[in-house]
């Protein structure tokens, strides 16, 4: 075995270690990704991170679920498979080399900033249909509103020693019948 295989195969064990302890959880599947340049089939980083998985106590299919993507030696396919992997929420995503390593990490942190993104615009819409539903949307409402307020503002004069305000309506907007000619 070469260097360059003995790293990366540790490297994968070493990325999937702190899953052991979810791995004696009950009923718990953990979902790992595993982004790889070169194509299917046997290779020496796949057989080692399978081999590491197997000896922390994953068994592929009972307790841990793995999602393949392979680059079939094409760079440029990276990001895209990368970010596939990230839209599928797994628990890990473990690449054996540094280009799918860094489009890993451009998808995982753009694909949070979605989320984040998509948070805050549902805080958004939720405030607005709140500030919507406050409003009143009747004269009589209206004139509730005004009133109250009139009333918390002679409460808060009446604390600071001030006179209090008039808090009747004007004449106009009484709802009495005008008085008989």
């Amino acid at each position: 075995m070469d260097r360059r295989t003995f790293v990366q195969s540790s490297g994968a064990v070493l990325l999937a270690a702190p899953l052991a302890a979810q791995a004696q959880q009950a009923g718990k599947i953990s979902r790992i990704g595993f982004l790889f340049y070169g194509a299917p089939g046997p290779s020496p980083e796949l057989e080692a991170f399978r081999q590491g998985l197997r000896d922390l106590g994953y068994i592929e299919g009972q307790n841990v679920s793995l999602e393949y993507r392979f680059a079939d030696g094409r760079v440029g396919r990276l990001p895209e498979l990368a970010a596939e992997l990230a839209r599928l929420e797994l628990d890990v995503i473990v690449t054996p080399g540094t280009p799918a390593s860094l489009a890993a990490k451009k998808a995982t942190t753009a694909s949070k900033a979605a989320q984040r993104k998509k948070v805050a615009s549902a805080k958004a819409s939720k405030a607005a249909a709140a500030r919507a539903t406050d409003r009143p949307r009747t004269a009589a409402g209206k004139a509730r509103v005004a009133v109250t307020k009139a009333s918390r503002e002679s409460a808060a004069a009446k604390r600071r020693g001030q006179p209090a305000a008039d808090t009747t309506p004007p004449a106009g907007d009484s709802p009495e019948t005008t008085p008989e000619a």
